[in-house]
């Protein structure tokens, strides 16, 4: 080892240590003596048994690329006991540069990056709304009669020339234009809407009353205020339809017991209480999202450090290829790319900050915790569980970080921000949920 000279080359970057060794080849040669004996061993040459091949054959075919692994030995025991000291802090692999093999010696150069150290932030200084949700039984009538409508059966004897009346479910094309341009992505085909529920606009339901199969009826339409898409949120659309089918049903099944027990329930009661619980977690879920948001609307607020120029990089130039994201904000390139350089940083800072987190509280995400993620996910879309765990195997990594991430925000809302608490009904969250995502659609 005396022969291998090491030596730290100042930089600038405040995030890198940069390092510059040379050494003879010599240095490796008892380590290439010892792989041919070894290859010796096994080596197969026509004309000699297995084992049996003299060692000057053997040299002679495998000297080169044993010497090219015994120097790459010798350079990662040379790069591990340069970064051995401060191992817990490199960020990725080193990066080698300028490696050359000459007048019988090997030199090269090599840099590694370094997680920022920063001081955790006052999370107690964060005020983040805590509400205590209160389900009405009118939301549970709702979502009841939701899904008792969709135990319905058609009445294959609906005349087809009737007009169209509430309760009926029409099958429909539709195109929405703002100011004579066609909205693409609000594009409806061949799907059926049912008329008088809270899942269409009024004006559909006005619009449709009373037509029949084969019309092509235009009327306006305004979206909600609480529309993502901020382009068309509060406008008035022009709505151009047609008609291609309609269903009607039969009686609505009675909610009854033999009603519950097709849930697995006992009685009516308990599907009620059942509701209750999937009513107020849902809307928790929600406010997870809104609340993170906040969490880290404040976060950026408050930290400040540099952070590593390759993941900086990769992220920034991740989102500048982002083309409906570009399209989306309707910026100019200089806007656009000051726009990426911002949140390219918020996600840097407030990644570092979680992932540091989870260490100094060691969290950590169980395979039981991933397996119960994934079933979550199956019972939601069961007509997708092929592609959900073939999504799950093939990104285990990404689905671990991405849970270890929502596990350590799940504790910094929980144990150490300032709740604020207070009660909230069900339609006063959701309401709460969606001016919030309308406030983050303009403000991007």
């Amino acid at each position: 080892m005396e022969d291998i000279q090491k030596r730290e080359i100042e930089t600038s970057e405040k995030l890198v240590k940069r390092y510059e060794v040379t050494f003879p080849q010599a240095v490796v040669q008892p380590v290439v003596n010892v792989k041919l004996k070894e290859k010796q061993k096994s080596a197969k040459e026509p004309g000699f048994r297995e084992g049996q091949v003299p060692f000057f054959v053997v040299e002679r075919k495998y000297k080169k690329s044993l010497t090219q692994d015994a120097i790459k030995e010798k350079m990662q025991e040379v790069v591990f006991e340069l970064t051995e000291s401060f191992k817990d802090k490199v960020l990725g692999k080193p990066k080698i540069e300028d490696f050359k093999e000459e007048n019988g010696a090997v030199s090269f150069r090599f840099s590694v990056e370094l997680f920022p150290e920063f001081d955790m932030p006052d999370f107690s200084s964060i005020d983040i709304e805590h509400y205590n949700i209160k389900v009405l039984d009118s939301d549970i009538d709702d979502y009841i009669g939701l899904i008792a409508r969709a135990k319905r059966q058609i009445d294959e004897e609906t005349p087809k020339e009737d007009p169209i009346k509430m309760g009926d479910s029409v099958l429909i094309n539709c195109n929405f234009f703002l100011d004579g341009k066609l909205l693409e992505n609000r594009k409806i085909e061949n799907k059926y809407v049912d008329i008088g529920y809270s899942s269409i606009l009024k004006e559909m339901t006005d619009g449709l009353m009373g037509r029949k199969v084969g019309d092509t009826p235009e009327f306006e339409v305004t979206f909600p205020y609480e529309e993502m898409d901020k382009e068309i949120a509060g406008k008035k659309c022009l709505a151009k339809v047609e008609i291609l089918d309609v269903r009607r049903y039969l009686e609505t099944p009675a909610i009854d017991q033999a009603f519950a027990e097709q849930y697995g329930c006992a009685s009516v009661a308990e599907l009620r209480y059942r509701v209750s619980g999937l009513l107020r977690d849902t809307a928790y879920e929600d406010l997870f999202g809104v609340n993170k948001a906040k969490l880290f609307d404040s976060l950026e607020k408050m930290l400040d450090f540099d952070v590593p120029t390759s993941i900086f990089e990769e992220e920034y130039s991740g989102l500048l290829k982002n083309e409906e994201l570009k399209k989306h904000l309707s910026l100019n390139q200089d806007d656009y790319q000051q726009y990426c350089r911002n949140l390219a940083m918020r996600k840097m800072r407030i990644g570092l900050l979680l992932s540091e987190y989870t260490k100094r509280n060691n969290i950590r995400v169980s395979e039981e915790e991933l397996q119960r993620h994934i079933d979550g996910e199956i019972r939601k879309f069961p007509d997708r569980k092929e592609q959900i765990l073939k999504y799950y195997k093939e990104n285990v990594s990404l689905v671990y970080s991405n849970h270890l991430e929502q596990k350590a925000v799940s504790n910094v809302l929980s144990v150490e921000v300032n709740l604020v608490e207070s009660d909230k009904t069900l339609s006063e969250v959701k309401k709460i949920v969606n001016s919030a995502k309308q406030s983050l659609a303009n403000r991007n």
